[in-house]
């Protein structure tokens, strides 16, 4: 799906390492073997705010920030200013270019537009037989009913397409 969604998109390219790994798979060691891959490239991880905040509770969470800059996309419910009053205990603001200029450690709180709808949602959206084509790209949504996924079923009439 992550392919499907970032085809169009520069920069981007996804990687298939966790799904790969037998057993649990944790973001860190895919960052450590990223980081060996390209010692000296800057990485940048792209998570919302919903888990940015939740990130202490990460396995080896306290690595992460050594490996890669951290994008953090907004979320209904959470302000640059309440983030202030997480984990996190560095600059609220950075300029975007410090990204380029070290390989890793910066936190970037984009001004983007939000995206209130979380994975879980749509998962649970999808086995409900609701509708989210609104929700997500159509690239993935073709993706996820021509692979029958989350409970998609071509027979439920719940399903917009």
């Amino acid at each position: 799906m992550l392919r499907a969604a970032i085809q169009n998109e520069s920069g981007f390219c996804e990687d298939e390492r966790e799904c790969q790994r037998p057993g649990p798979s944790y973001m860190v060691w895919t960052l450590r073997a990223l980081r060996a891959e390209k010692p000296k490239n800057s990485l940048a991880l792209i998570i919302g705010a919903d888990a940015f905040v939740m990130l202490d509770t990460w396995f080896h969470w306290e690595q992460i920030l050594t490996l890669t800059h951290l994008i953090v996309l907004p979320r209904s419910g959470w302000s640059v200013s309440e983030l202030a009053h997480t984990w996190y205990r560095g600059p609220m603001s950075v300029d975007p270019s410090e990204l380029h200029r070290s390989t890793a450690g910066q936190v970037l709180f984009c001004d983007a537009p939000r995206v209130d709808v979380s994975a879980s949602a749509i998962r649970e959206k999808i086995a409900a037989g609701q509708d989210v084509a609104s929700d997500i790209p159509d690239v993935v949504w073709i993706y996820i009913r021509e692979h029958g996924l989350y409970g998609y079923s071509t027979r439920s009439k719940k399903h917009a397409i």
